[in-house]
């Protein structure tokens, strides 16, 4: 369950009146027929998504504490009792200048943790013991570089 369904469902067993409203200053976002299907089923009329198109730009650009209030380049404006406001994400400028981003991401093969643009690239997975693709145990080094690690494909 993703981060709105999971407050989605404590707002429908104990503050039925609650509405969620999702802004998002990209014009879609993963999984998200996935996701719309679900907030219809489960919430219906309790989740309103507001994405960027063409027209309407839905980047946060103000947020007024006093009045409670959030409001984006197109002009939305939005009360709310609890906002969450996240700020932009994409891959770090390392890896887009290596090329081994797509857009703002650096897709990765979900079995090996390599990069799908490059073949010796490598992301350690942080949930387990993680080793590098040779076999060797990855030691923590308290750093974001990790040796033998090459996004240029060399």
């Amino acid at each position: 369950m993703s981060g709105p369904a999971w407050v989605a469902h404590y707002l429908k067993q104990n503050m039925r009146r609650s509405k969620i409203v999702l802004v998002d200053a990209k014009p879609s976002f993963a999984k998200q027929a996935l996701m719309m299907q679900a907030f219809e089923t489960y919430y219906p009329g309790m989740i309103d998504v507001h994405l960027s198109n063409d027209i309407d730009n839905q980047r946060v650009v103000k947020v007024d504490r006093a009045t409670r209030t959030v409001e984006t380049a197109a002009g939305l404006k939005i009360k709310a009792d609890v906002a969450n406001i996240i700020a932009p994400q994409r891959a770090a400028a390392i890896a887009i200048n290596s090329g081994c981003a797509e857009g703002d991401w650096c897709p990765v093969k979900p079995t090996s943790g390599t990069t799908k643009r490059r073949r010796s690239a490598w992301r350690p997975n942080p949930g387990r013991r993680s080793t590098y693709p040779s076999g060797k145990p990855v030691r923590p080094t308290g750093t974001t570089s990790l040796p033998g690690v090459d996004c240029r494909g060399r």
